[in-house]
């Protein structure tokens, strides 16, 4: 966002009429270009407007799968992915575009999950793999000093890619449930793993590790709902 100054709308306008023979002129302290055919000027609005631009490009895909059986219960695949090849920003209009796009404070070009759900009666366990693309050590826009200094600390130009693994089992007790007396009537159990595999993010010089995994590592989780 920037406000303008008064003269900035007056040489647009200059430039929206059609010429006319005679030179640049002022009339009330502005300057107007030539052929200038407006008329004299009564009002300006100088609020702020946004000067700045972005260029998207993004794509989605994602596939779900059902398979129904009667003695083994059912198992749900999905898998969801993006792709983003183009992520370009000015901050104002006599800038150059600068590419965002697999840089460190950037955006990706590619990230997704997986995951595979069994279910059968009360039981459901389930698994799911996040998916994150490498990126560059330096930001978008970085100088050569800048990008020659970040690869000598990192030791490497990229991050590389990172992949984690979740999993869960969860029971539902029906409202006709006589365990410990009815207590767990209408009850849910989810016990869950995050990071299975206890994998550490990558080390990142600039900012201590990759905030796309999580530094506590493997966790474990338990929740318990209960319906009234």
């Amino acid at each position: 966002m920037r406000s303008l100054t008064s003269q900035v709308p007056i040489s647009h306008r200059s430039r929206e009429h059609t010429p006319r023979a005679g030179d640049a002129r002022s009339i009330d302290g502005f300057r107007y270009g030539p052929g200038y055919t407006g008329g004299v000027v009564t009002a300006i609005d100088l609020s702020s407007i946004n000067i700045a631009a972005t260029r998207l490009q993004a794509y989605d895909a994602q596939a779900d799968y059902t398979l129904e059986t009667d003695r083994a219960g059912a198992l749900h695949f999905y898998a969801v992915a993006t792709r983003e090849p183009l992520l370009e920003r000015r901050t104002v209009p006599t800038a150059s575009f600068v590419d965002f796009v697999g840089f460190d404070s950037g955006v990706l070009e590619w990230r997704g999950n997986v995951g595979l759900d069994w279910s059968r009666g009360s039981w459901m366990l389930g698994w799911n793999a996040q998916y994150y693309d490498s990126y560059l050590v330096y930001a978008p826009g970085s100088t050569a000093a800048t990008i020659a200094t970040a690869i000598l600390n990192q030791g490497s130009a990229t991050i590389p890619s990172q992949t984690y693994h979740d999993v869960f089992a969860r029971y539902r007790f029906g409202g006709s449930s006589t365990l410990t007396h009815g207590v767990l009537a209408n009850t849910e159990i989810l016990v869950g793993i995050q990071n299975v595999f206890n994998t550490s993010p990558p080390i990142v010089v600039s900012g201590n590790y990759s905030t796309y995994g999580d530094p506590r590592l493997r966790r474990y989780s338990i929740t318990l709902r209960h319906n009234f």
